[in-house]
């Protein structure tokens, strides 16, 4: 679930959600735009994406894991919504991440900022051959 602004111009919060696939593909799922940003309003949006996922396929929406951009609500209403029959795993916003790092390693030498490198490759090997 990500909150966006800006969109339009009162910039209302809209609530971007979708899926991403094994070959980390976004599939969008739905926008909601909000007047604010309440824990109830992200409840709401989560329940009518499980209405809709149950009325359109007639089993229940089981989440396995969750990414958000880590408001202090967003965790709650999460929970609120899914976690009543899912068990899931909260994941970190990688672009959330990456960000606070680049923010960090402002003014450290581009030798010792390989952090990308290091989390984009699929093994050892391929990150020492990309150094």
């Amino acid at each position: 679930m990500e909150i966006a602004f800006k969109l339009n111009q009162v910039a209302y919060p809209v609530i971007v959600c979708g899926v991403s696939d094994i070959g980390r593909s976004f599939h969008l799922l739905a926008l909601f735009i909000t007047s604010q940003r309440l824990e109830s309003l992200y409840v709401k949006a989560l329940s009518l994406i499980r209405k809709v996922f149950t009325a359109g396929t007639g089993q229940q929406l089981l989440v396995k894991y969750v990414m958000d951009n880590t408001e202090v609500d967003q965790p709650n209403a999460v929970n609120q919504g899914f976690g009543v029959d899912s068990d899931y795993t909260y994941l970190m916003c990688l672009y959330r991440v990456m960000t606070k790092v680049h923010e960090k390693l402002k003014g450290i030498p581009d030798s010792l900022c390989e952090v990308w490198s290091l989390i984009s490759t699929t093994s050892f090997r391929v990150f020492k051959g990309s150094v």
